[in-house]
């Protein structure tokens, strides 16, 4: 992973935490922000992909 990643990766986990603490939970696993990194992570990747071939199927790629 590279430096501009593991930032990326850093501030994602920080925002997830805080997203965590606005909602009130104050007692979690904490593998569980890694989890929803992950889910994010490939929520985003999923979605980025269907709006290519979309895009592709439309000629505008």
């Amino acid at each position: 992973m590279g430096e501009g990643a593991a930032m990326d990766a850093s501030r994602d986990i920080t925002h997830l935490k805080a997203i965590i603490e606005e909602a009130g939970i104050v007692d979690y696993d904490p593998r569980v922000v890694h989890l929803l990194v992950d889910l994010l992570y490939a929520t985003t990747s999923g979605l980025l992909m269907k709006a290519k071939a979309m895009s592709q199927h439309c000629g505008k790629l």
